[in-house]
C-alpha cells in the first residue's frame, strides 16, 4: 500500500494518495469508504455537491480505523458565494458527515457550475466565501482550508487579502492535460496541488504510447499515470467503488524515469473525455436540471440495460406496475442528456407520457419536434411512429403508461436530432 505523506504549509500532514467518491450514492461511498480503508487508505474526498457526505460519514464510523488516523476532505458547493451560504454549508457538512472537525476544506469551484469559466469571476464573492472558511478554520471546524478549479488570478485575488492562505488548490491534472504553468505558481506560493481525475476519468487507459511506457515499467496506464502525477508533487484523488481497482491504485512502489517523465508531460493533449465531456470541469458544460438524476415523483432507476440496443445515450427505468392482470405498463423513465429512444410504434395498444422533470423531445413522423417540460402530457396512439427524450444540455424524465407490443426501428438520425 502506497502510504506516503506531503505536509501542507500549516504543518498539517495529508496522505499522498486517496479515494475519490464523485459520482457515488451514499450506499456506494459507505461500502467504499469501508472497502478503501480496509485497504490502507487514509485519506477520502467528497463534497457537498456529491450529494454523498452522509454514506462518507457512515463509511468513516464503520471502518473500524479511529477517526484521527483519517483524512477527511469535503468542499463549499460552487453556488454558495456569499458568507452566510458558505457558513451554514460547513455546518451541514459536518451534521451529514457526522464528524466534529474536518481535515481539509475547499471552495469547490470559483463560479458557479453553469458559469464555469465565463466571464463573471465572482472575485468578490469568494472573498467572502474564503471569510467564511477561515472563520471555520480559526474555530476548529476544520484543520485546512483550500481552493478547486481555481486559476492564477482567482487565487491571486484570495491572496491579496486573506488573513490565512490558502494551502490547497485541487485540480484536473493528468497524463495530457497537465497546467503546468498553474502548478508551478501554487508550488511557489506554498499551494498543494491535489488532482482530480489523475486517470483522465478512465479516458485514457488505451492510449498506445501510455500503453507502451507502462509496459516497459511492468505496470498499468492507471498506475503510470497516478505515479506521474505524484513526481510532479501532486497529491492524487482517483475515484473508484471497485476494491480491485483500489488495491491496484495503490500499487505505487516505482518511479519513472526523467527522460519518461519529460515525453509523459509532452503526450498530445486529450480531446475529449468520451461520455462524461459535458462536465464543466472536462470543458463541457454545466446539464440542466440535474436534480432529475434521483427521480422527480418516483425514484430514478437501475440502467435500462434491457432496452438500451433501442437507445441511443443512457436511459434508467423503474417499473412502477407490471401486473399481468393489468393490460398496461408503467414505468417511470430517466434520460442522461442526449439520451433519446429509436423511432418506434405501438402495436395493438398506446402510450401516455406524463413527464415529471427535465426538458424533452416528442416527435411523430411527419410532424415538427415537441419540446417537452414538466407539466406536459402526451398521448400516442396505436399504429404511430413516433421517438421521445432528453434535449442535448438536460436531464429528462416522465412516467410511460403503455399497452399492446413495440415495434423498434431505426434509430433517429443525429443530424437531425442536433439541429432540433
Amino acid at each position: 500500500m502506497f502510504n506516503e505523506t506531503l505536509r501542507l504549509s500549516n504543518s498539517v500532514t495529508i496522505p499522498t494518495l486517496g479515494l475519490g467518491t464523485w459520482l457515488l450514492d451514499d450506499g456506494q461511498a459507505e461500502q467504499a469508504v469501508g472497502d478503501a480503508v480496509s485497504l490502507g487508505y487514509r485519506h477520502i474526498d467528497t463534497a457537498q455537491a456529491y450529494q454523498n457526505e452522509a454514506g462518507v460519514g457512515k463509511g468513516i464510523r464503520s471502518c473500524g480505523v479511529a477517526r484521527e488516523e483519517l483524512f477527511i476532505t469535503t468542499k463549499v458547493a460552487a453556488e454558495a458565494k456569499n458568507y452566510a451560504a458558505a457558513a451554514h454549508s460547513i455546518d451541514e457538512s459536518l451534521a451529514k458527515l457526522g464528524l466534529d472537525y474536518i481535515d481539509l476544506l475547499i471552495i469547490h469551484s470559483p463560479q458557479p457550475w453553469k458559469e464555469f469559466r465565463e466571464e463573471n469571476r465572482y472575485f468578490q464573492e469568494n472573498k467572502d466565501v474564503w471569510k467564511a472558511m477561515e472563520d471555520a478554520y480559526t474555530d476548529g471546524k476544520v484543520k485546512a482550508i483550500g481552493l478547486s478549479n481555481f486559476l492564477q488570478d482567482d487565487i491571486d485575488n484570495i491572496l491579496e487579502s486573506c488573513e490565512i492562505k490558502p494551502m490547497v488548490n485541487q485540480i484536473l491534472a493528468h497524463v495530457s492535460n497537465t497546467p503546468l504553468a498553474l502548478i508551478e505558481y501554487c508550488q511557489k506560493n506554498g499551494i498543494l496541488i491535489e488532482a482530480y481525475s489523475p486517470i483522465a476519468h478512465g479516458a485514457i487507459l488505451d492510449h498506445a504510447e501510455l500503453k507502451a511506457i507502462a509496459e516497459k515499467y511492468g505496470v498499468s496506464v492507471a498506475q503510470l499515470s497516478l505515479r506521474y502525477d505524484i513526481q510532479l508533487g501532486l497529491v492524487v484523488i482517483p475515484k473508484t467503488a471497485n476494491p480491485e481497482h483500489m488495491r491496484v491504485n495503490a500499487e505505487l512502489d516505482f518511479v519513472i524515469s526523467d527522460a519518461d517523465m519529460e515525453i509523459l508531460k509532452k503526450i498530445e493533449p486529450i480531446q475529449n473525455y468520451g461520455e462524461h465531456s459535458f462536465f464543466p470541469v472536462f470543458g463541457g458544460k454545466m446539464a440542466k436540471h440535474q436534480e432529475v438524476k434521483a427521480g422527480v415523483i418516483f425514484p430514478a432507476g437501475e440502467k435500462n440495460e434491457a432496452f438500451a440496443q433501442y437507445f441511443t445515450g443512457q436511459s434508467y427505468l423503474k417499473t412502477l406496475v407490471a401486473d399481468p392482470k393489468v393490460n398496461v405498463g408503467v414505468g417511470n423513465v430517466t434520460f442522461e442528456p442526449g439520451c433519446r429512444n429509436n423511432w418506434h410504434i405501438h402495436r395493438g395498444g398506446f402510450q401516455v407520457l406524463l413527464v415529471t422533470g427535465g426538458e424533452g423531445w416528442y416527435q411523430e413522423e411527419g410532424k415538427p419536434a415537441q419540446s417537452l417540460k414538466a407539466g406536459d402530457v402526451i398521448v400516442t396512439h396505436d399504429g404511430v411512429k413516433h421517438w421521445h427524450g432528453a434535449t442535448q444540455d438536460s436531464w429528462f424524465e416522465h412516467i410511460a403508461v403503455t399497452a399492446g407490443t413495440p415495434e423498434w426501428l431505426e434509430p433517429v438520425a443525429n443530424e437531425d436530432y442536433d439541429n432540433l
